[in-house]
C-alpha cells in the first residue's frame, strides 16, 4: 500500500519516485523493497508525510483524512513555516484579533438587520 501510495503523491507531484529518492539521500533500491510491501523507517515515512503534506495514515494505508488540507491551507502553512517562530506567535495573535472583530461586526450586523 504504501509503494502505491508514494507513486500516485509522486504522480500528483510531478516528481519522479527516483528523484525524490535522490533529494532525500535514499538509493533506488529502496523502491524494490516497497513494492514487495516492505516500509521505509519510521523516521522515513515522516520525512515523506511532512514533504506531501499527507497524514502517516494516508500516507501507509490510503485513509483518506477527513479535513485533508486544501492547496490553498498547504499555501498558508507554507508562509506561516517561512516565518521566524516570534514572528508566527505575533501573526497568529493578530489573525486571532481579526477574526474575533470580525466575528463581532458580524454579530452587529445580524442584530441590525433582525431589528
Amino acid at each position: 500500500m504504501f509503494y502505491d501510495q508514494l507513486m500516485h503523491l509522486c504522480d500528483r507531484d510531478g516528481i519522479s519516485p527516483t528523484t525524490l529518492l535522490k533529494n532525500m539521500g535514499l538509493s533506488k533500491g529502496s523502491l524494490s523493497n516497497w513494492r514487495e510491501g516492505k516500509l521505509p523507517t519510521g523516521e522515513m515515512l515522516v520525512r515523506f508525510s511532512e514533504h506531501f503534506h499527507v497524514s502517516l495514515d494516508y500516507l501507509v494505508n490510503g485513509t483518506e483524512v477527513i479535513g485533508a488540507l486544501t492547496d490553498d491551507d498547504r499555501e498558508w502553512l507554507n508562509l506561516i513555516h517561512s516565518l521566524a517562530p516570534e514572528v508566527q506567535r505575533d501573526f497568529k495573535g493578530a489573525m486571532r484579533l481579526h477574526a474575533d472583530l470580525h466575528q463581532i461586526a458580524d454579530r452587529e450586523e445580524q442584530l441590525r438587520q433582525a431589528k
